[in-house]
């Protein structure tokens, strides 16, 4: 019989993203035994803190404090690593399904710069090629307002404009490759530009990356644009997970 004392395993979950995370029967595994691990040091860590505020205006405070950040700087490596390493184990089959882990950043730069030197963006820009991103962008657009319309489609609409497995650090590569061919004043001047309210960073960060994304997995996979469309939306999580980038999106023309 379990001991009353003891959470059952199913209550427990992630110390970051809060998911459970454990079934029964996963007491044997190595990662339950890095849970233990962390959520004693955990416990530590609170009494640490607690006993120095505690003795905040004690002489020892200052020491106290220091052990208290100590211990801090020492365990949130491994809240993090853990947290990636349950997610992994969760993404795992579609991981595999798409050979998630064996991306090639080298190549990916270099075909997206094969694909901006094809002339890709001026036939997104002259409308010569009309992309499933900008149709999508343009009815989840209507009505909103102008200065918050892109803004809030991105936040909204992430899994379909971020690159699936390559994740953020992917979308940075991607939109330094398409920088190179996007002139902002013939932007500015583009049937495109007249016909929609899309700014030049707007088309950049919601049409021309994932346009250029969506045909490179469509490649990696042997698939339609389609396809790696939905592929793209499938592997957001993963791509987030295993390559993320420090990079925040700015709407704001410089």
């Amino acid at each position: 019989m379990r001991n009353l004392a003891t959470p059952a395993i199913t209550t427990l979950s992630c110390f970051k993203c809060q998911k459970h995370i454990f079934q029964d029967g996963d007491q044997d595994t190595s990662m339950f035994k890095e849970y233990t691990e962390i959520d004693i040091l955990t416990k530590e860590l609170d009494k640490k803190k607690v006993n120095a505020e505690n003795n905040r205006y004690e002489r020892k405070y200052k020491n106290l404090k220091g052990e208290w950040h100590r211990l801090n700087n020492k365990l949130n490596p491994r809240l993090d690593e853990f947290c990636k390493s349950h997610k992994i184990q969760q993404f795992l089959p579609t991981i595999n399904k798409y050979n998630c882990l064996s991306v090639d950043f080298e190549s990916l730069k270099r075909r997206a710069f094969e694909l901006v030197n094809s002339g890709l963006v001026q036939k997104l820009v002259s409308g010569d090629i009309k992309s499933i991103f900008k149709s999508k962008a343009d009815q989840d657009n209507f009505g909103t307002q102008a200065k918050l319309k892109h803004f809030v489609y991105f936040e909204r609409n992430k899994k379909q404009i971020m690159p699936g497995y390559y994740g953020p650090k992917g979308f940075e590569a991607i939109g330094h490759a398409a920088l190179r061919q996007f002139n902002h004043d013939e932007y500015n001047d583009s049937e495109v530009k007249k016909s929609t309210s899309f700014r030049h960073h707007d088309f950049l960060t919601i049409i021309v990356i994932p346009e250029i994304a969506c045909r490179i997995i469509a490649e990696d996979q042997g698939v339609s644009l389609e396809d790696a469309a939905k592929i793209m939306i499938e592997t957001y999580e993963i791509g987030s997970l295993l390559n993320p980038f420090d990079f925040t999106a700015d709407f704001e023309e410089n």
